[in-house]
């Protein structure tokens, strides 16, 4: 919540430097910021007595990003996420444990914790983040590894245009695009057979895949051109 509004007074700051809601917002900051100082005893009392949900935890960590209990809670978070199968989100937070405190006991087990979830990943963009970002050698290297094989499988158009907004120039960009532009083909092909049977409705769901994820593949090139002509 602090993140947004400081946000909405940079934007406004830039836009127009001189208009009074800046005064308004900072004042909003400042009480906000005295409410989350007084309610910490309470929030640190309920981390404390180790019964909460995943909602909590995303709380604390927005509003007290400087608690000493971030290792702990980040960890917590990373393992949720990992059990949801929110893989993106589990390595942030894994990450975040670790780094905030390396050598406390929550930063070693997040580090078990990546060792045990990358294995698994097929978030490519959290592989790359785990390539490059891990300070464990052994980490980077099977983060490397599997971002190699999955760069060349994956079957998720929405995971390889992930990757390439979040990487555009990432260890696997171009091997990714390819394989974005034979998975846009794939979808073409299945376009034309369920048209030709008249199903409409999977027929749209390909186009809508295509133009979303891959649009700059030949797919989508052909995609706009059937349109014009039919136009």
């Amino acid at each position: 919540m602090m993140t947004a509004y400081q946000r909405n007074i940079d934007e406004v700051h830039e836009l127009t430097p001189e208009s009074p809601l800046i005064a308004d917002l900072e004042e909003d900051v400042r009480e906000l910021d005295s409410l989350l100082e007084t309610n910490y005893p309470t929030a640190l009392e309920v981390l404390q007595g180790g019964i909460y949900e995943t909602d909590f935890l995303q709380t604390f960590a927005n509003n007290y990003p400087d608690s000493p209990e971030i290792p702990r809670v980040s960890l917590a978070l990373g393992e949720a996420y990992a059990r949801l199968g929110r893989q993106e989100e589990a390595v942030d937070r894994f990450l975040q444990a670790w780094k905030s405190d390396p050598e406390s006991q929550a930063g070693q087990k997040a580090v078990r914790g990546l060792k045990t979830v990358t294995p698994r990943l097929d978030s490519l963009g959290a592989l790359e983040q785990l390539a490059t970002e891990s300070d464990d050698p052994s980490l980077r290297v099977a983060a490397t590894e599997r971002l190699q094989a999955q760069a060349t499988d994956f079957e998720d158009l929405a995971n390889g245009a992930d990757y390439l907004k979040r990487y555009p120039a990432g260890q696997q960009a171009d091997i990714v695009a390819q394989r974005i532009d034979q998975l846009a083909d794939e979808l073409y092909g299945e376009l034309v057979l369920y048209q030709s049977v008249g199903d409409h409705v999977k027929g749209i769901e390909r186009i809508q895949q295509i133009l979303t994820y891959a649009p700059n593949s030949p797919a989508a090139q052909r995609l706009r051109e059937k349109i014009v002509l039919e136009g």
